[in-house]
């Protein structure tokens, strides 16, 4: 049996969505996500690249933008 692992972020897209294809057609989606944290006090951000693969990438170019 395989691991899974899952990770929920919630957060701000820091950028519209760049949709691009692969040479065999299939749909990639890359985003930056800026996550609010809040240690000792002082609100910070932290950042992270996110890829999403076939109808989540077309899901996420469609509907998301800077922001959302």
């Amino acid at each position: 049996m395989a691991d899974l692992n899952l990770v929920v972020l919630q957060g701000r897209l820091c950028g519209d969505p760049e949709l691009k294809q692969t040479q065999s057609g299939k749909s990639i989606c890359t985003i930056n996500v800026a996550v609010n944290s809040y240690s000792s006090g002082a609100n910070k951000a932290d950042f992270f690249g996110v890829t999403c693969w076939e109808k989540t990438a077309n899901l996420v170019a469609t509907y998301f933008k800077k922001g959302s």
